[in-house]
């Protein structure tokens, strides 16, 4: 018979105030050389990832949907940053979920059939992307 269980054990391990001990999006301001405290406990070696918004002006992008995913210019979007339209002067604008689909970690749009975007339409696309940061070459860990 076990005397323990996952729920007891949660009780006596701190992970600060984060479920799981999964901290993500955590917004940091850096200023010069001086150290930023980071959330939670015990940071899991090659485990953390500094990015920043890249660029001032969302990125322009002239594509021509079909029936598979196209790779944009860059990868790692910023969630909820991109808007698409039949044209540059914003026609018709189109949405997310109803008229296509974009993979934010790898940079793809997708369009969805059944939307208003029908096959081989040119679209209009703006959206920001985040610049990813090295460590041990633009910032360390400790």
């Amino acid at each position: 018979m076990s005397y323990t269980n996952a729920e007891l054990v949660r009780k006596y391990i701190s992970l600060g105030n984060h479920p799981g001990g999964l901290q993500k999006d955590y917004p940091v301001t850096f200023s010069g050389l001086e150290e930023v405290n980071l959330p939670g406990h015990s940071i899991i070696e090659d485990t953390v990832i500094v990015k920043a918004i890249g660029g001032g002006e969302p990125t322009f992008e002239e594509i021509t949907l079909g029936d598979s995913a196209v790779s944009l210019a860059h990868e790692q979007l910023v969630p909820n940053s991109v808007a698409v339209a039949s044209d540059s002067s914003l026609g018709k604008i189109y949405s997310e979920n109803a008229d296509f689909s974009i993979d934010y970690t790898n940079g793809k749009i997708t369009r969805i059939d059944g939307g208003e975007i029908a096959g081989g339409s040119k679209t209009a696309l703006w959206y920001h992307y985040y610049t990813k940061y090295n460590e041990n070459t633009d910032f360390m860990v400790d």
